[in-house]
C-alpha cells in the first residue's frame, strides 16, 4: 500500500492501482523512469569571463569549461549552438550589442547545456588628431601652415578648440578657424605658425663712424706735427672731425699714409629646431599633435 512517496534511483516502470471496500479496483496505472547520472555523463556548463553585462567599451570575451578536453561550440547572433557551430578557439571581441550562447561536449559523454551571456556595449564618442605636413622649415622672418584634422568617431559632434606649446621665443600661432565642430566627417583648422625676424647690429662691410674719423685725424695730425704751434692743433681736431670722412686729409710734407680698411665679420648663420605641441581639447578629452620646427 503506498504510504509516501516512493524512490527511484534507477530505469524502472511503477503501477499502481485504487480501490476500496465499496467500490471496484481502477484501472491499473503505470509510469517509466529514466534515471541519467548527471555526475558522470554530463559535461559542466561554459562560463564566460568577463560577465554579462554592460561596458563602455569592445570586450574581449574568454569562454571555458570545467570538464577536462571539452570542446566549446558557441554562437554570436543568440541562436541555439550544436556541435556544428564554431569551436571556440581564443577570446571573442565583441564590439557591439550580441548575445553569446555556448554548449560544451566530449565524446561519450552527454552536452552540456546552454551557456548564455548578453553585452551591451555602450561606445564613448570620441575623436583624433593629426597635423600635415609634421615638420616646417624657414626663416625668422617667414610663416609656416600646417593643417590639422579632426576626426570624430561613435558619433562624436562637440566643439574642440586648440593651444600650441613648445614655441621659441618671438614666435607665435593662430588657428582659422579657432574652433571646428565635426559633424558626422572629418573637420579641419589651419594652423599658421610666425616668428619674429632676427636683428644685427652690422650689416656685413659697413665700417664703424667713429673708429674711421679717429684714423683720420690721427694721419693728419702725424703730418703736421711741430709746425705750427697748439693753436694749429685745435683746429686740425676740428678740420679732421667735419671732413675726414669725405676727404681724408693730405700732408703737406713727408710720405702720405697708407690707407687702411676696416672689414666687419660676416656673421655665422644659426639654426633652432623646436618641437611644438598643438593640443586639441573638448570637454574632458584631449588629443595632441607634434610639429618640428627650424627657424635658419
Amino acid at each position: 500500500m503506498y504510504s509516501g512517496p516512493v524512490t527511484v534511483s534507477s530505469n524502472e516502470t511503477l503501477y499502481a492501482v485504487a480501490g476500496g471496500a465499496e467500490y471496484g479496483d481502477s484501472p491499473v496505472g503505470s509510469a517509466s523512469y529514466v534515471i541519467q547520472n548527471v555526475a558522470q555523463n554530463s559535461v559542466a556548463t561554459p562560463t564566460f569571463s568577463p560577465a554579462a553585462g554592460t561596458y563602455s567599451s569592445p570586450q574581449s570575451i574568454a569562454i571555458s569549461d570545467a570538464t577536462s578536453g571539452a570542446a566549446i561550440y558557441y554562437t554570436t547572433d543568440g541562436s541555439t549552438p550544436t556541435t556544428s557551430s564554431p569551436v571556440y578557439n581564443g577570446p571573442i571581441t565583441v564590439s557591439s550589442t550580441e548575445t553569446l550562447k555556448a554548449i560544451a561536449a566530449v565524446t561519450g559523454d552527454s552536452n552540456s547545456t546552454i551557456a548564455s551571456a548578453a553585452y551591451t556595449i555602450t561606445l564613448q564618442p570620441f575623436f583624433t588628431l593629426t597635423a600635415s605636413p609634421t615638420s616646417l622649415t624657414g626663416t625668422a622672418s617667414e610663416q609656416g601652415t600646417v593643417t590639422l584634422t579632426v576626426t570624430p568617431g561613435n558619433g562624436f559632434d562637440s566643439t574642440v578648440s586648440f593651444a600650441c606649446s613648445g614655441l621659441p621665443t618671438g614666435a607665435i600661432c593662430a588657428f582659422n578657424p579657432a574652433t571646428v565642430t565635426p559633424s558626422g566627417s572629418p573637420a579641419t583648422t589651419q594652423l599658421t605658425i610666425s616668428s619674429s625676424a632676427q636683428s644685427s647690429s652690422l650689416q656685413p662691410g659697413s665700417r664703424p663712424f667713429l673708429p674711421l674719423t679717429a684714423l683720420a685725424m690721427t694721419v693728419c695730425l702725424f703730418g703736421w706735427r711741430n709746425r705750427r704751434g697748439w693753436h694749429h692743433w685745435l683746429l686740425l681736431a676740428v678740420i679732421g672731425t667735419g671732413l675726414g670722412l669725405v676727404f681724408g686729409c693730405s700732408q703737406t710734407s713727408g710720405t702720405p699714409p697708407v690707407p687702411t680698411t676696416i672689414t666687419t665679420p660676416t656673421p655665422t648663420p644659426t639654426s633652432t629646431t623646436s618641437t611644438v605641441t598643438v593640443t586639441a581639447t573638448s570637454g574632458t578629452q584631449q588629443e595632441v599633435a607634434t610639429i618640428s620646427l627650424t627657424v635658419n
